[in-house]
């Protein structure tokens, strides 16, 4: 039978995608395509980056089935084409496999596997399997890259009318609704109580080495809100610690001892992109990283030898002693050679990483194997991690020796023996066990019998920590600016997904804040001046619902309908902000904020090693700071009588826009 116009195309556009260099080395009729040599690398992901075009499994452990042809080799064409148009990454490709079985479903429910027969109504059917099967965001991307799909088929003309699909699903706000359901969802996001207080106890106790190691790094990701990937390829040389300046930028002293004061801070590659960034630390939690950097230092040193030698012959993994290429050894040799546990496992080993004896003999009836070094060095390649941890465009590299976080092979895995010689990166899965996420492991929590106050076991993810300390930091009054540039974030916008509390919450963290006396105002000297305990509740439950006083005057927001999403930030010119006139306190908190921002504001002029994009958005920060600051100062020039309320902003409508004083 003769081919269709479409068909024609079709052939073309595979055929010119096979000319095409990116993935040059994958064989183009190979259902799994491993792509991991084409990404950047990332120590701490061990998994291979392998690309399945093969149909929808229910069941994760079945084999992979391969999609018919055509409709291959047009997924295979689809992908490299866009690979190479686009730079996209493994991760760049992931919607896009899932919505392709999702349409090969509805493809073939038609009665045919060719793509020239595709229409707007198989992508209904795929979109509708979508919405019955997948969840959540996962859904709203499924819809987007069949949207692709059908952008990329009509552009080549693939099909005899154009499919003109839309994804039908609406974007979804990553932060939490305020119905129950959605706050509750995002609850679970956070680590639990009792699993924190554990955490605290288990920190100051671990049992051994290697339990030191991972309480180590979980330390790090509860002190700095880090990815988990961020902590795991932190550089040896992370810790920062430079003189403090003052508000006009002198180096501060101690009052007692004389001595000049230091901040301190530990240096990362955010892992979604820009240059290293120091994380500055709070005072109470520098003791806390100073000894989980030091106790990972001295742990993983000899890994980190092992490391450096090993970069020196990249194209081998020598073994342990002064063996020659041509030298052979014999089970038993190799059982203390390798550090295996017996001549069995030595076996299985070899013929794991694809090493064949080079000697057979037959003495007493039995078998003996002897293997040629320089085919167990040349095997054992299949086994070493990535020795290039990050590489950056710019040329910057960071090698496994120059990491802090390095182990060996087998060294946390209770049933295998530890390879001295194979240093690796620490992954995430370590991680994972050590935290209760992987039921084959013991955790740190079952290996002392801790369980949830509901028997339940402890479990933490990784991620969990980042989202408590995003709460508590947006809580406790850090602007989105602020906190976006201290999590390592590009844009604002990704905030929301992080930020975690009922309107009920809120409003009781607010009223804590007075009775805790940490705002300050005439409503917190009523209270405090009310002695009746039924009657403070009462007022603080009343007032608190349509006032709140912050350290820089008074907030007339409502937070009985709404949280504040800009809680504290009153200054960036908020219409809802008023200023006590002639409140000193009032005055000094003010003060200090307008300073610290100039004092940021000239830091930032002479910083060059950030990422500018984030620069640039907080230095217009900074300088909106420094305006509000100084409009709400200027409430004291007046003459009229101290005591009164003045809105600041009086013209704002609108919180954070750019405002005047005039």
């Amino acid at each position: 039978m003769a081919e269709s116009v479409e068909q024609l195309r079709l052939r073309r556009v595979i055929d010119s995608a096979k000319s095409l260099g990116t993935y040059a080395d994958v064989n183009w009729d190979d259902c799994c395509w491993d792509v991991t040599s084409y990404e950047q690398p990332q120590g701490h992901a061990k998994r291979r980056r392998r690309l399945y075009f093969s149909i929808r499994r229910n069941n994760l452990r079945s084999a992979h089935i391969p999609y018919e042809q055509p409709f291959a080799d047009f997924a295979k064409a689809l992908i490299r084409t866009r690979a190479s148009e686009r730079g996209l990454s493994f991760n760049g490709h992931a919607h896009i496999m899932v919505a392709l079985r999702y349409l090969y479903d509805a493809l073939r429910k038609k009665g045919t596997p060719d793509p020239t027969k595709l229409d707007r109504k198989v992508f209904a059917v795929a979109m509708t399997s979508a919405k019955t099967r997948a969840k959540g965001l996962t859904v709203y991307h499924i819809g987007g890259a069949l949207q692709q799909i059908a952008g990329w088929i009509d552009e080549f003309a693939l099909t005899t009318a154009e499919i003109n699909f839309f994804n039908p699903i609406p974007s979804q706000d990553r932060g939490d609704g305020l119905d129950p359901e959605s706050q509750a969802q995002g609850l679970l996001k956070m680590p639990s109580a009792a699993a924190l207080e554990g955490l605290g106890d288990i920190s100051n106790t671990p049992t051994n080495d290697n339990e030191c190691i991972l309480i180590r790094i979980i330390d790090l990701l509860v002190i700095g809100g880090f990815r988990i990937g961020e902590v795991l390829s932190l550089p040896l040389d992370c810790w920062v610690e430079t003189p403090a300046l003052d508000e006009v930028g002198r180096v501060k002293t101690d009052l007692l001892t004389g001595k000049s004061v230091k901040r301190y801070g530990i240096r990362y590659w955010p892992l979604k992109g820009g240059e290293p960034y120091v994380k500055w630390l709070s005072d109470l939690s520098v003791p806390l990283a100073q000894r989980a950097v030091a106790d990972l230092k001295r742990l993983c040193l000899e890994a980190r030898l092992s490391a450096r030698s090993l970069e020196s012959t990249q194209n081998r993994v020598p073994i342990p002693g002064s063996w020659k290429g041509d030298d052979l050894l014999d089970h038993d040799t190799l059982v203390s050679v390798l550090g295996l546990k017996g001549v069995g496992s030595v076996h299985d080993f070899l013929k794991g990483i694809g090493v064949q004896p080079a000697i057979r003999n037959k003495p007493s009836g039995q078998y003996a194997f002897s293997y040629r070094v320089r085919d167990i060095e040349k095997g054992l390649l299949k086994r070493r991690g990535e020795l290039v941890i990050m590489r950056r465009p710019g040329g910057q590299e960071q090698m496994l020796s120059q990491s802090l976080c390095v182990m060996f092979h087998g060294q946390f895995h209770k049933a295998r023996s530890t390879l001295r010689f194979l240093p690796e990166l620490i992954g995430e899965g370590q991680i994972n066990g050590a935290l209760g996420n992987d039921p084959a492991d013991i955790s740190v929590f079952s290996a002392r019998g801790l369980t949830e106050p509901d028997g339940s076991p402890m479990r933490i993810k990784t991620h969990a920590f980042r989202h408590w300390l995003n709460t508590l930091l947006s809580r406790g009054g850090l602007s989105d600016v602020e906190l976006a540039r201290w999590s390592g974030r590009r844009s604002i916008s990704q905030n929301a997904a992080y930020k975690h509390g009922t309107v009920e919450q809120r409003v009781a963290w607010a009223r804590n804040m007075i009775k805790e006396g940490t705002l300050r105002g005439p409503a917190a000297e009523t209270y405090d001046s009310i002695n009746d305990p039924v009657e403070k509740e009462q007022f603080l439950e009343t007032f608190v619902n349509v006032a709140l006083f912050t350290p820089y005057g008074v907030c007339i927001h409502d937070y009985a309908i709404d949280p504040c999403p800009y809680h504290l930030n009153c200054l960036g010119g908020c219409s809802e902000y008023l200023r006590t006139r002639g409140d000193k306190d009032e005055r000094k908190n003010i003060e200090d904020v307008r300073s610290f921002h100039l004092v940021q504001l000239q830091r930032l002029k002479s910083e060059t090693q950030n990422d500018r994009g984030t620069i640039k958005n907080y230095e217009a920060h900074c300088e909106r700071m420094v305006q509000g600051a100084t409009a709400a100062l200027a409430v004291d020039d007046d003459n009229s009588p101290d005591g009164q309320l003045v809105k600041v902003f009086p013209k704002e409508k609108v919180r954070g826009r750019a405002f005047t004083n005039s």
